[in-house]
């Protein structure tokens, strides 16, 4: 089931083949069946209970199901003006009911679209389904990031994302989370497997549910570039090996010519000009090793491998190049990215977003990023024995602990709708802890700082420089033009930093893996329970039942 980089593809004229990658027969059906089982069982039951305890729309939910039921009607030019994103849940929900229509008609459930889709239970289901997808769709990226190509570790990976709280609670109601989560991940999957088309493909319909997906777009479009120009450099030189393998063997039979001998040195030579000329060249190296090699020369192989490929990268990326096109016509004509509501959405810069996405993503990996040894590891970077090394480390501390003070400063106030909608989570968080006291946003600089710090250091520990700059721009991309604080909008980038940790998991990081499990099954459940058993009522909208949430 899942395509991996096991062995070289050949490379064409035009690109890679990708029908001749390697398939994983290691059990990946009977591991894909488990997990989805075990998700279900835990995931089933806590939909069951909200669509009891809340039969009608809550939230958001009731702007879009008020869309959903237009569209089944076959009312496509109606549009609620609430609604910012494309219509990419939509569709796919029109298209989820219609497959159940004979079933629920047989059972008298429903007897028309129109009917299935005034059924709030109905359309949460769509995301059940999409939740199932998108943990395989985890397993399979798992599988093939994973050096050592172990079944279980990826499945066990891909179960406990699955159930990061954030990800697990929006399964149970009907907004675009799951079903923008899948067309991300089902774009990089096949980015990985380079299947470029269909990875485009992918893209089109993760930006049809969020619009600020074509950040992701742009990201899964460089990191593929990435990855086919290291393949095509591999195979380059894996082919100049087997043909000096094959003048060796050739001399060893007693076979070489006169003009074998100078053919034999100039292979020899092309190949040592060749590693000469890229070294270090998109390996997976450690992130010392790497800044050893310099960023810089890096970027300019990259760059004159790009242009020595050009035809076959136009080939195989021009699809995400139209989709760009395409998306970039569409705000030009619209006047903004937003759909709907554009007062309540206008587009300012927001820096501190990137802090506190760096921080929410090392608090939901705890266990990882703030264990003692952990601590001790970062703070041993500092201290190396070279003092060049020592002041350059001070000096990247220095230089993040000054921009996130001014992103604290300049760039981080509240949206109107944080302080006004006391529903959600980040209302409290805001309210009695980054606004109890003006000195407490700054004294939270040094743990933003080291959150980063241990993100970045820990995906360095299998991803390029190059990787990972891509990545924080895609971060900062989706992030900072975002005013609104919401938690949710962190997902993407955590679905990135945990596949792209610990990939050779040792049994320390096996027991922190459990640890994280238990810390989102303890976090779901709890939200849940308030969710549904602590409600409240505004003074001026009695008898209206309202409910905390994320």
């Amino acid at each position: 089931m899942a395509e991996v980089l096991g062995a070289r593809p050949p490379v064409g004229e035009m690109g890679l083949d990708n029908h001749s990658l390697p398939r994983d027969h290691g059990g990946s059906d009977d591991g894909s069946l488990i997990l989805v089982i075990l998700l279900l069982l835990l995931t089933v039951p806590a939909a069951q209970l909200v669509n009891t305890g809340v039969p009608g729309g809550y939230m958001d939910e009731e702007f879009h199901l008020n869309q959903v039921e237009h569209y089944c009607r076959g009312d496509f030019s109606y549009w609620d003006p609430k609604i910012t994103t494309f219509p990419g849940l939509y569709l796919a929900s029109v298209a989820y009911v219609e497959i159940l229509l004979p079933g629920a008609d047989y059972l008298g459930y429903g007897d028309s679209l129109s009917d299935l889709c005034s059924k709030p239970a109905v359309l949460r289901s769509v995301n059940l389904v999409l939740f199932s997808i998108c943990a395989l769709l985890f397993r399979e990226i798992a599988l093939h990031l994973d050096t050592e190509k172990n079944a279980i570790r990826a499945s066990m990976k891909a179960l406990v994302l699955s159930l990061y709280p954030l990800h697990w609670f929006f399964t149970l109601l009907y907004y675009t989370e799951i079903g923008s989560a899948v067309a991300v991940m089902a774009m990089y999957l096949y980015s990985l497997r380079h299947s470029f088309w269909i990875s485009a493909l992918f893209g089109v319909v993760a930006i049809l549910f969020r619009q600020t997906n074509v950040i992701w777009v742009i990201f899964v479009l460089c990191v593929g570039v990435l990855d086919f120009l290291e393949t095509v450099t591999l195979k380059r030189h894996d082919s100049v090996d087997d043909q000096l393998m094959e003048v060796d063997g050739e001399k060893e039979n007693g076979q070489v010519s006169a003009v074998t001998e100078p053919t034999r040195d100039g292979i020899r030579q092309r190949r040592s000009g060749a590693r000469n000329a890229y070294p270090k060249e998109l390996k997976t190296v450690s992130f010392h090793e790497e800044a050893r090699g310099g960023f810089m020369p890096e970027l300019r192989g990259l760059i004159h491998r790009a242009w020595v490929h050009r035809r076959p990268l136009l080939w195989n990326f021009s699809p995400f190049l139209l989709a760009l096109l395409g998306f970039l016509g569409f705000v030009v004509k619209n006047g903004s990215i937003v759909v709907g509501d554009k007062e309540a959405h206008k587009v300012s810069p927001h820096f501190a977003q990137i802090l506190y996405c760096g921080l929410v993503c090392a608090a939901f990996q705890a266990s990882v990023h703030f264990n003692p040894r952990r601590i001790l590891d970062l703070v041993g970077t500092l201290k190396q024995k070279a003092f060049a090394k020592t002041v350059l480390g001070l000096g990247v501390v220095a230089v993040a602990a000054i921009f996130a003070a001014i992103a604290v400063r300049f760039y981080g106030d509240s949206h109107p709708y944080l302080l006004a909608d006391n529903r959600h989570f980040t209302f409290y968080i805001w309210k009695n802890l980054v606004q109890r006291h003006w000195s407490l946003k700054y004294l939270a600089i040094p743990v933003y700082v080291y959150s980063w710090g241990s993100i970045i250091s820990l995906l360095a520990e299998r991803q390029k420089p190059l990787w990972i700059v891509v990545f924080c721009w895609a971060v900062a991309g989706v992030l900072v033009p975002t005013p609104l604080l919401e938690f949710r909008y962190y997902n993407v980038p955590f679905y990135f930093i945990f596949l792209h940790i610990s990939t050779t998991d040792s049994g320390k990081s096996s027991s922190r893996l459990f640890l994280t499990f238990l810390q989102f099954l303890c976090l779901n459940y709890l939200t849940l329970y308030i969710f549904l058993k602590w409600t409240f009522q505004w003074p001026n909208k009695p008898g209206a039942v309202q409910r905390f949430m994320w």
